[in-house]
């Protein structure tokens, strides 16, 4: 289970293995961390990252609609449907967001009214849904 959240007043906080999240009527949250895929090779790491960010995109979607979530539209069809092109889906643009107050480079796609953020730190990669108004992304650890 990951240690960071959201700076912002957000309740109800769900647990589903390593995905924590909140949801309201049309508006859901969540971070999502998992290790990388090659931890001893950069390089193939790198190779398959745009990848990785997508599955990561298609893993949320599929957890929170385990657990009964509604989804945008968007974000359903890509969690229900994985072998949609990703070519129909658009490209990943950059984007800046916060951890602990420190920036970190991302890169984000939208899908309807919410934005998938994706990055890779230290020893994993982190994944965040949020709606499109949440900009930037601030993420705090937890104590």
């Amino acid at each position: 289970m990951t240690d960071l959240w959201f700076d912002r007043d957000l309740d109800r906080i769900a647990h589903r293995g390593a995905l924590v999240y909140t949801a309201r009527p049309g508006r859901v949250w969540a971070v999502l961390v998992t290790e990388r895929t090659f931890p001893d090779d950069l390089g193939q790491e790198s190779a398959e990252l745009l990848g990785t960010y997508g599955a990561a995109a298609h893993g949320i979607g599929h957890l929170l609609l385990g657990d009964g979530v509604t989804l945008p539209r968007d974000l359903e069809r890509w969690a229900t449907a994985p072998d949609i092109p990703s070519a129909e889906l658009g490209g990943w643009h950059p984007v800046l967001l916060s951890v602990d107050d420190h920036a970190c480079l991302a890169v984000a796609r939208d899908f309807g009214d919410h934005r998938v953020h994706a990055t890779t730190l230290a020893d994993g990669h982190l994944t965040v849904l949020a709606p499109r108004t949440t900009s930037p992304v601030r993420l705090r650890h937890r104590e």
